[in-house]
């Protein structure tokens, strides 16, 4: 947001930007002479007021160090179910890691809401993997087996809500919204490597199960392309 500009300035702004697109040419004129007035007393682009009705919402991990590869991968799968935008956030000194939604309406609220309902479920299917099928590995390739399963389990959900129609006015929104803070958001945190084989005969064993443990995950019911109720997870 910039600075010294109130809400409801930016808000005014984006009413007469709605205005200058009415039928009625008069009032279409005059709304965008109003428009460019109200720009340029306070300094603001056409960016600033679209990113208006964009809005955050972060989860907070139970790491203070980069994520693995499967919270990611969870986390880009809802961000763009729900048509938004995720971002990966340090939590200041010893803070944890967050994993944020950037989004329309209420969007960002939904997606962080089913983030912590299924990053609980995964977690805990996790364990129990681990627990049924890996005592015996060390544990290093437990990590390793374990990372599949979740890869395989987030795989599985993704199929399941892959957004084919995505909304791209918010998407447009959420850029404008980066533009005007790209101090904020970077996609660096997201670079981060495999710790298994693929080609492995176990690893694929294990993402079979993982896939197979998402099996009864409904992430959310579409009624209509601009709102999706959430539904969560069987458990």
């Amino acid at each position: 947001m910039i600075e010294n500009i109130s809400d409801s300035a930016l808000r005014k702004i984006k009413r007469c930007m709605e205005l200058s697109k009415s039928s009625n040419e008069n009032e279409a004129a005059i709304a965008l002479k109003q428009m460019k007035l109200l720009m340029d007393q306070h300094n603001v682009t056409q960016q600033h007021v679209m990113a208006v009705d964009v809005t955050t919402k972060s989860n907070n991990l139970d790491v203070v160090a980069r994520p693995a590869r499967w919270v990611l991968g969870l986390h880009s799968v809802i961000a763009q179910a729900m048509d938004c935008e995720g971002f990966v956030c340090e939590g200041g000194y010893w803070g944890p890691m967050q994993v944020s939604f950037l989004g329309v309406g209420a969007s960002p609220e939904i997606a962080g809401y089913a983030f912590e309902v299924l990053y609980k479920k995964l977690k805990n299917d996790r364990a129990e993997f681990i627990q049924s099928n890996l005592q015996r590995f060390k544990r290093s390739n437990k990590t390793k087996l374990a990372d599949a399963f979740c890869d395989g389990w987030v795989a599985n959900v993704y199929t399941k809500v892959k957004n084919l129609s995505p909304n791209h006015e918010a998407a447009e929104k959420i850029k404008a919204y980066k533009e005007t803070n790209a101090d904020k958001y970077s996609k660096e945190s997201f670079k981060v490597k495999d710790r298994y084989d693929r080609s492995d005969n176990k690893a694929q064993a294990a993402m079979h199960m993982g896939a197979s443990s998402s099996s009864d995950v409904n992430l959310f019911v579409a009624t209509g392309h601009q709102e999706k109720n959430l539904i969560g997870a069987n458990q």
